[in-house]
């Protein structure tokens, strides 16, 4: 890698303004006598200019006669090149109609710069309408002296129903913005006498195209000294409300436009200006609150491309400052952020520029059981740095993108606004929304039992017991509501806390369907989901909660030996996932993606053996990853796999059980708080479940095999777990006594309170009539815990014999004993487990760690 053309890069990016009329910049620009400068009679002639830097002509243009490769070549605006030309050619076609180029830095170019323009501004951000928004004045008292116009804002994070109306499952930003960004640049750099460029520079390009790393282009390039100056003022009003269970945080781009293409000719400058809305937050029920503010302060950069690393960076000033707030209003707990804001980025000839953000921001923090219990402040935060936006940049390796950026405060202040006495509203829980039941709701849960039934979005095949190939997933989503697919099915399916239908969406790619099957939830409130298609190459699908695509990719893991199928998708910690997929029954394929999808890195683990590999659950906890699944060569054996942030392994272990608990297959995991794992499954030729504490280095902390007993008369499997708040676990699963005549011999949906050792406490089963009157057949299960002392799980249920796809079959029950009344369709009763006499041990296990070439995710329109 060649660092010293970055640095000169970053040097001279700031060679940017704008030059209004009326307006006297200094200005002298000399180009070298060898820089070949079309005009538009040459421009008319140009037929294309790709992205790569191919540049078409119908006929060789008149200022292109006879170039060679290592000229440089500058242009004006044109149809086809609205932010002109500064390249540097690599080759000639032989009928001199076709050149390759290559972006080039600004002293090859010319022989002397020297602009020193005067400040100017964006001019107001709310003079130009914004796409579905009026145009009206701040109304707050003395923000009139701050802006002239201002813009309506109103941003919709998520909606979990598709229904405005209904405000309990969004969270919402509404505003005002208005502002400017006054700016102003000055550039100089200096050959002295020199009218053509030395033949040492010119040497060292030549070798440097031809990919000789012997020279410094940066020790025989003049010193680019520039100074960019920036002064935002800003002013908002903010109003951000709205309910949820999850973390959140997602940015808006709201307006998106140039602002002039202006020139120092031949020069080309491109100032643009984004407005952007940013809203974040944690956990949390409903919330309100409101502030006002109005922000101005000045900031500066001096650079040199000699020492591009060390700026002289002029710490924001403030030259004006006026917060207010209302009084907030909060249900239970809140921890909201939400700001507006503009970027003012000044690119020359389109590629590379100084920029500078600022956004005003408000920002609460809430706890009805907290004194004081709510605070509220309001402040300023932004950047300002530099940019380079195309990786063909002359000598720059493909995709290392520059961005140089410092961060401007945030200047943030306290407001002191009366608050209404905090009242904990009736019945509340003293935990976070979404942890799950506090003693008090599990002792007395807040709510009334129930049970539904859901279409037939899955395949029946999910309602076979066990198994390594199905499974059913429930996502508790950020509006408290529920969505649920299996492997296999042909929809999503959302539900509400209470049983009522949202919506059920199905997802096709040309003919076929596409079966959604792992979710997970994203970091901007939307959903992840990882489809299959019934011949690869699979998908990944971002929607949102009302179920609405926002964009699909293809994922090809680039093998033809391959036969993949997914295993799940998680947070890598940060913004983007985890994505594993199994691979000929030999490997794991790690695919790591960012929150566009777009590929970062992949890797395949596996045994050196070649035994048969089997992933079936991953976890994660801020970005650690877990995975596990079963070895069936040389012996069956449960293995676990733990990666740190970094990618590097932490452990790789089999473990062995039993004689009669052998073959453990695990179906779920939890990261503990303090690191540790918690791992659900299947074992005893599916006989039996276990659960088993794993410690960060792979040891065993706890083993429990739940179950019916040893033998072949009875099947118990585990599908899923849930850490209860206060202590103990709640597992669900599929049970049949085969010994028995139904009820208990007919397989039923099964629920189980473990102690925090795994020893059961108390085991329900659930069955219910298909419509021929006969208990129906029960598959695969997941379950969530709800703060109100409940336990919602859904199962595969054939309510129909006979039918190619199942039916959800959804309930909530208590997690202190799990009681309903089932009648007259379905029955509940006591189903007594105990825990088997086995154990789990651990033994080291040798894989080897590739990385992967060629996986690539493609966007489908």
């Amino acid at each position: 890698m060649i660092r010293y053309s970055t640095l000169f890069i970053l040097g001279l990016a700031f060679a940017v303004g704008c030059k209004d009329d009326g307006k006297k910049d200094e200005v002298e620009i000399v180009p070298f006598k060898s820089t070949r400068i079309l005009t538009a009679d040459d421009l008319d002639l140009l037929e294309a200019a790709e992205e790569d830097g191919t540049l078409r002509f119908s006929s060789v243009p008149q200022a292109l006669q006879g170039v060679a490769r290592g000229q440089v070549l500058v242009s004006g605006q044109s149809a086809k090149t609205p932010s002109g030309l500064l390249r540097i050619v690599n080759t000639v076609s032989a009928d001199g109609r076709t050149l390759e180029t290559l972006h080039a830095p600004i002293q090859l170019a010319f022989q002397k710069v020297h602009i020193k323009a005067q400040t100017r501004s964006t001019g107001e951000l709310g003079a130009t309408a914004w796409p579905g928004s009026d145009v009206q004045p701040l109304t707050a008292a003395g923000f009139e002296e701050h802006v002239g116009k201002s813009q309506d804002v109103n941003v919709v994070l998520f909606d979990g129903d598709g229904d405005t109306a209904t405000t309990n499952d969004q969270i919402v930003l509404e505003g005002v913005l208005g502002g400017a960004i006054d700016y102003g640049f000055s550039l100089d750099f200096d050959w002295g006498a020199l009218e053509e460029l030395p033949q040492a520079v010119a040497d060292c390009v030549g070798g440097l195209l031809e990919g000789q790393l012997s020279c410094s282009l940066t020790d025989l390039l003049p010193e680019a000294k520039a100074i960019f100056a920036s002064q935002p003022s800003l002013s908002t009003h903010l109003e951000v409300h709205g309910a949820a269970i999850l973390s959140f945080e997602k940015e808006f781009t709201l307006y998106e436009s140039n602002v002039g293409e202006l020139v120092y000719p031949p020069i080309v400058i491109t100032p643009h200006v984004k407005i952007v809305a940013k809203v974040e937050g944690e956990a949390q029920a409903s919330f309100a609150t409101s502030v006002d503010s109005a922000i101005a302060f000045e900031t500066s950069v001096t650079l040199s491309s000699k020492h591009p690393t060390t700026p002289d960076f002029k710490p924001p000033e403030l030259k004006d400052v006026s917060l207010e707030a209302e009084p907030p209003r909060v249900t239970l707990t809140a921890s909201a952020k939400a700001g507006l804001g503009a970027e003012l980025s000044t690119l020359i000839y389109g590629v590379s520029g100084p920029f500078v953000t600022a956004r005003a921001f408000g920002e609460l923090d809430a706890d009805v059981f907290r004194d004081p219990c709510v605070t509220l402040s309001a402040g300023l935060e932004g950047s300002l740095g530099v940019k380079i936006t195309t990786p063909a940049f002359l000598f720059l390796e493909p995709f290392d993108l520059v961005r140089w950026e410092t961060a401007l405060g945030p200047i943030e202040q306290a407001l002191d606004v009366p608050v209404p006495a905090c009242e904990p509203p009736p019945n509340a829980s003293t935990l976070p929304p979404g942890a799950g039941p506090d003693a008090e709701h599990l002792a007395n849960p807040t709510f009334t039992p129930w049970s539904r039934t859901f279409g037939s979005p899955l395949d029946s095949v999910a309602t076979v017991m066990g198994g390594n190939t199905y499974w059913l997933d429930q996502l508790r989503t950020i509006d408290d509501r529920f969505v649920v697919t299996t492997r296999g099915a042909s929809a999503l399916t959302k539900f509400a806390p209470e049983g009522d239908l949202v919506w059920t969406r199905q997802y096709s790619a040309q003919e076929d369907t596409l079966e959604p099957s792992r979710i997970h939830s994203t970091r901007d409130a939307g959903i992840l989901v990882l489809a299959e298609a019934d011949v690869p190459p699979h998908s990944i699908i971002k929607i949102t909660q009302f179920g609405r695509v926002e964009w699909r990719r293809e994922l090809s893991l680039g093998d033809a030996s391959c036969t993949d199928f997914p295993i799940g998708v998680t947070s890598d910690g940060g913004s983007g996932f985890q994505v594993v997929m199994g691979c000929s029954a030999n490997r794991v394929v790690l695919v790591h993606i960012d929150a566009a999808g777009n590929v970062l890195d992949a890797q395949s683990i596996g045994d050196s053996q070649a035994t048969e590999l089997f992933p079936s659950v991953i976890a994660d906890a801020a970005g650690e990853l877990f995975i596990a699944g079963r070895v069936r060569r040389p012996a069956d054996a449960m293995f676990a796999i733990r990666r740190n942030r970094a990618g590097a392994i932490s452990f790789t272990k089999r473990y062995a059980t039993c004689a009669e608990g052998m073959d453990a297959y695990p179906v779920r995991a939890l990261i503990e708080s303090n690191g540790d794992v918690t791992v659900a499954g299947r074992g005893g030729a599916e006989h039996n479940g276990f659960v088993a504490r794993l410690k960060v280095d792979g040891s065993v902390g706890f083993a429990s095999f739940p179950g019916f007993g040893f033998g072949l008369g009875s099947v118990y499997v585990l599908d899923a777990i849930a850490q209860l708040p206060t202590t103990g676990y709640v597992v669900s699963g599929a049970a049949v006594r085969l010994s028995e005549d139904p009820p208990a011999g007919a397989p039923g949906l099964s629920l189980a309170l473990l102690d925090s050792v795994g020893q059961p406490l108390w085991a329900r089963r659930y069955v219910i009539e298909d419509s021929n009157g006969d208990f129906a057949p029960i598959g695969h299960t997941d379950l969530d815990l709800t703060d109100d002392g409940g336990i919602v799980v859904s199962a595969a249920a054939l309510l129909t014999p006979g039918s190619t796809t199942a039916d959800i079959w959804s309930l909530k029950v208590a997690a202190k004993d799990g009681l309903i009344d089932l009648a007259p369709n379905g029955q509940s009763f006591a189903d007594p487990i105990t825990a088997l006499p086995c154990t789990l041990t651990p033994a080291d296990w040798d894989v080897t760690v590739q990385s992967v070439s060629g996986v690539t995710t493609r966007v489908i329109p």
